[in-house]
Parts: C-alpha cells; sequence; structure tokens
C-alpha cells in the first residue's frame, strides 16, 4: 500500500461553448469515462476531471474503482470535500477530525471468527444447486443504456407514500431493509415461480465494535446470498417478522468470504450464487449530499441489481 500516490486531475474549459452543448459533450464525456474502465496493476484507481462551465459554475466527474471505496465511504469523502470548500469559500480556517486508520478494520478483520459459518451457510443454502432466475429477456432495445451492456431506471416515490411506509414499519418494530428484502423476495418468486429463492444483498460491514467506524474510508461491504422463503399461509406483519429475524442472525455470518460462501454450497463453483443484487442505504446524511446536485452511477457483474436510497423520513427511490 502506497503512503502517497498522485491523483490524475484533468481540466477541461467549456466557457466558449453554450449550454446545450455543453450538456450534449458532458454525457458524452461520462460514457466515455466509464467505458474507459481502471489499470487495475498501475496505482491510483481514481481519478477527477473539472469541467469550467461558465466564472462561478465548474463540474467534477470523479470516477473511483469499487475496490478502494464503498458507497459510504464515498459519502464521508464527498462531505469532507464539501466542508473544505465552503470553509474556503467563505475564508475561513477548517480542520477535519483525524479519521480511524482502514488497518484497524483489517486487523479486526482478521480475527473474526468463522467456525460456526460453514454450518450456517451450509445448512442455509443446502435446497439451492442453481441460482434463481428471472424468466424476462434483456432489452432488446438496449433503451437507457448508461453505455454499451448496461441500463439504468430511477423511481422516485411520493413523500406522502414514504411516510406512511415509515408508519407501518414503526407500529410493527421492522426495519426498511427488512420491507425491501421481502419485496424483492416476492417479486423473485412471482418471476421464477420458485417458493423458495435466492438473492444477493450488499450490506455496509462496517463493525460497530469499532469506535468512529461510521467515519472510516475503505471498502468494508460485505455480499451474501439472502434466502427467502415465501409461505403460503401467513399474516404479512409474522412474515416481515420472520425476514427480520432471519436477518438479524444471518448479519452474524456476513463477514465470510462469498467465494467461501459458495464452496458450502451445491450451486456449481462455474455458476454465480445469484444473478440478482439488492442494496438498501437507509441514511438522512446520503439524501442530504443527493440535494447538492451529485448523481451516482454504478455497474456490477450481475444482470439485475436494485439500489434502494432513503432518509428514513419521506424521500424513497
Amino acid at each position: 500500500v502506497y503512503r502517497q500516490v498522485e491523483l490524475p486531475i484533468e481540466e477541461l474549459d467549456w466557457r466558449h461553448l453554450d449550454k446545450e452543448t455543453q450538456q450534449q459533450q458532458l454525457v458524452e464525456l461520462c460514457a466515455s469515462d466509464r467505458r474507459r474502465g481502471f489499470d487495475l496493476t498501475a496505482a491510483p484507481v481514481m481519478r477527477l476531471i473539472l469541467i469550467r462551465l461558465d466564472e462561478t459554475t465548474t463540474h467534477q466527474i470523479w470516477d473511483t474503482h469499487h475496490m478502494v471505496l464503498d458507497g459510504l465511504s464515498a459519502f464521508v469523502v464527498t462531505r469532507e470535500v464539501m466542508e473544505i470548500h465552503e470553509a474556503l469559500c467563505a475564508k475561513r480556517p477548517f480542520t477535519l477530525p483525524q479519521p480511524r486508520p482502514f488497518r484497524d478494520y483489517v486487523q479486526w478483520l482478521n480475527q473474526v471468527d468463522l467456525s460456526q459459518a460453514e454450518s450456517y451457510w451450509r445448512t442455509r443454502l443446502t435446497p439451492f444447486t442453481h441460482p434463481t432466475v428471472l424468466t424476462i429477456d434483456q432489452d432488446p432495445t438496449g433503451t437507457n443504456r448508461l453505455d454499451a451492456g448496461y441500463g439504468q431506471q430511477l423511481f422516485d416515490f411520493s413523500p406522502e407514500l414514504v411516510q406512511t411506509l415509515h408508519q407501518f414499519l414503526r407500529h410493527y418494530r421492522l426495519t426498511f431493509n427488512t420491507l425491501i428484502q421481502a419485496a424483492w423476495g416476492l417479486l423473485l418468486s412471482l418471476y421464477s415461480g420458485e417458493e423458495d429463492v435466492l438473492f444477493g444483498q450488499t450490506n455496509h460491514g462496517r463493525p460497530v465494535e469499532l469506535s468512529g467506524f461510521a467515519n472510516m474510508v475503505g471498502l468494508f461491504i460485505t455480499t451474501t446470498p439472502v434466502r427467502m422463503t415465501i409461505p403460503a399461509q401467513i399474516t404479512v406483519a409474522d412474515w416481515l417478522q420472520q425476514v427480520q429475524t432471519a436477518a438479524i442472525t444471518q448479519r452474524r455470518f456476513e463477514h465470510a468470504p462469498l467465494t467461501q460462501i459458495q464452496s458450502w454450497s451445491n450451486i456449481p463453483h462455474d455458476e454465480p450464487l445469484f444473478q440478482t443484487l439488492l442494496l438498501v442505504q437507509s441514511n438522512p446524511a446520503f439524501t442530504a449530499v443527493q440535494d447538492e446536485g451529485t448523481e451516482r452511477y454504478e455497474k456490477t457483474n450481475y444482470p439485475l441489481m436494485m439500489s434502494v436510497l432513503t432518509n428514513e423520513k419521506d424521500y424513497l427511490r
């Protein structure tokens, strides 16, 4: 690990272009930058492009590989950059708290006892001999593609609906993650025709045992399979309680490597454990950054990913 590395920064001046041309070139630049990728044999796997649009407006493109920064870490860095920017604009001094180093997490991870994980995952995954697949075709038109092979659809829900959902969750003492997990599992069951389905979920992976974990920067996420059984006769509230209990139990074993988990299953090694991935981010601060005019694009190696962002109040995307 290098103690220091030079970050590539490219500066472009588009002040001579009209707004329509600027927007068109920005879309093309973002697409080409995503296709560009990274050379994983050379540091850093991160770069910046600064585009000056007029005398007071600059657009920034920040591209980084997931291997060095997860979503929450990107938020931490973005928040700190905004704080520094505001301080510089106001011509006032600024200080940032010293973060806990990532190596503390690595040391903690190396001490995690996985002796019980094998038994848990073998039992949990025993019924599956193949991943749950969606019996739908890929979009032949390629509409809404970010670049070749990838597409994105954004849906924003009304504040009234989101507030109603949170009232329901508070009444039954359920988490938002539980609701989304159950909804995704039910959807997979409807499309696959199977009552027992398997999908992946990415978790923040930050251990509460480490003080200051929320402000650490690095790659902490864990991705684990989630088994969801759709019962024939049960109330929604009781089923959601079962889903939540299973998620709490599974959290104890989420730091087992995904490749190791697959070796404990009956799914062939040349097939993925799952073909759909779920990511739920429930944090008021995330939407605060979103309101600052930022946009995020993510790619995954799975055919389908659902990413959910909520502020635990009235925002859901």
